[in-house]
């Protein structure tokens, strides 16, 4: 991917089963996802509790 942007790929695939009175069949779902990154996050401080 080009700097500033992400991807992000799923595939899935599922056999039906128990098909007594239906077809023989598979289902599948493929996602492809590109957005911008997010930010770097700036560094922060650390908490300081006084007891």
């Amino acid at each position: 991917m080009s700097d500033g942007y992400q991807g992000y790929l799923n595939v899935r695939g599922y056999k039906d089963l128990e098909v007594e009175n239906r077809p023989k069949s598979w289902s599948t779902w493929v996602t492809f996802s590109v957005s911008q990154a997010a930010p770097a996050a700036a560094p922060s401080k650390p908490i300081v509790r006084k007891y």
